[in-house]
């Protein structure tokens, strides 16, 4: 099994905001954990409690800054 360890590069207080801010990382290929206990959306009073974190893989560090260069 690969284990890949993933970093967290960024957090948000709403899922919208967060889906938001990895779009062009998908756009690029980068794969993108979104972690947030929001319950998928549906409560998102939780995600302002807790956060909604963005994680990635370290493999991708350096091509998440070329996108988002004040990130990680």
């Amino acid at each position: 099994m690969n284990k890949t360890k993933m970093k967290e590069i960024a957090e948000f207080s709403t899922r919208i905001s967060a889906e938001a801010w990895v779009g062009p990382l998908k756009e690029q290929g980068i794969p993108v954990l979104i972690q947030g206990s929001d319950c998928g959306g549906v409560i998102p009073e939780l995600g302002m409690i807790s956060g909604i974190k963005i994680l990635i893989s370290e493999e991708d560090i350096a091509r998440v800054r070329e996108i988002y260069p004040e990130t990680v």
